[in-house]
Order: structure tokens, then C-alpha cells, then sequence
């Protein structure tokens, strides 16, 4: 299972993983039953590597989050969302001390913790997985600023000389 075809549902409580995709929409299963599900065009779906979470100073990527929480708990099942909520937010905030505590709300703490520990019952067992996926995407971030650095080399044109 690829971190890429994992996405999250607007208004689902599950994680689901892409199955196939068609012209009217997606199916997809999700991690906690494993039951196909059809996801409608017009639903709102957002992949995990395109979710971040709100630091002092920007984003971190959700990822990175993960390995964070993959490390602190050995690769092993983390707290559950279920946990008292002072809990969470200690634990939240030694995972991530610089996070942004005025946007990052309690039910997206929570979200974290459960979508961390399905993840680990589907096969992301240990920090190296997640943090495989964070060095990948590195990777694709410099090779796309050095693309970018050379299409605006390539796209800056010269006066015709008159």
C-alpha cells in the first residue's frame, strides 16, 4: 500500500485506500472494514501527502507528523483518539512542539491519532516507512525547484534586436 493512494473523505471517519478509478468517480476501500466504497465525483477527497498541519512558521506535512508519532511510539500503536484530550495535546505538542495551537483545533489531534494507528494496523509499521515517504518527497521537491529554476531560465526572452 502506497502513502499516494491513501486518501481521506470529507465527513468519514475512515482512512481508504484507492482501488480503482473511473469516469464517475473513484472506488475505494476503506482500512478499518476493507468494504469497496464508490466515491462520487462531487465528494471532497484529499490524498495524505497533500494534507499538512499548521505550525508557528508555515505547515508540516502530515508525513512527517507521522513519523514523528511512528518514532515516539517505537513504529507501535499510538494513544487512542478516544484518550482524555489534555493527553493527546501533550503528546501532540512533544511530536510536534512548534505546532500552531490557535489553528490546529481538537478534533484534528484527534484525526491524527486515529489515522496514525490505522495506518500502523494496514502495514506502515515503523518510522522508516513514513520517513521513506518524507525523504521522497525531498527528493521530488528539489528535483521540481531545480525544473522550475530551469523553465524560467528557458522562458525569459531577448529583445529582437532592430
Amino acid at each position: 500500500m502506497e502513502f499516494e493512494s491513501i486518501i481521506a473523505r470529507a465527513g468519514k471517519p475512515s482512512l481508504y485506500t484507492i482501488v480503482a478509478t473511473g469516469k464517475n468517480g473513484l472506488i475505494a476501500k476503506a482500512l478499518d472494514t476493507m468494504r469497496p466504497e464508490a466515491v462520487s465525483p462531487a465528494e471532497q477527497v484529499s490524498t495524505l501527502k497533500d494534507i499538512s498541519i499548521y505550525i508557528i512558521d508555515g505547515e508540516e506535512p502530515l508525513r512527517n507528523v507521522f513519523a514523528g508519532i511512528s518514532s515516539k511510539f517505537e513504529g507501535k500503536v499510538a494513544l487512542s483518539h478516544k484518550a482524555d484530550m489534555q493527553t493527546l495535546r501533550s503528546s501532540f505538542s512533544e511530536i510536534l512542539p512548534n505546532y500552531d495551537a490557535e489553528r490546529v483545533y481538537d478534533g484534528d489531534i484527534r484525526k491524527v491519532f486515529k489515522w496514525y494507528n490505522q495506518l500502523v494496523a494496514n502495514g506502515f509499521d515503523s518510522a522508516a516507512s513514513f520517513q521513506a515517504k518524507v525523504e521522497d518527497t525531498k527528493a521530488e521537491e528539489a528535483a521540481a525547484e531545480v525544473e522550475e529554476g530551469s523553465t524560467k531560465k528557458s522562458s525569459k526572452s531577448k529583445a529582437k534586436p532592430q
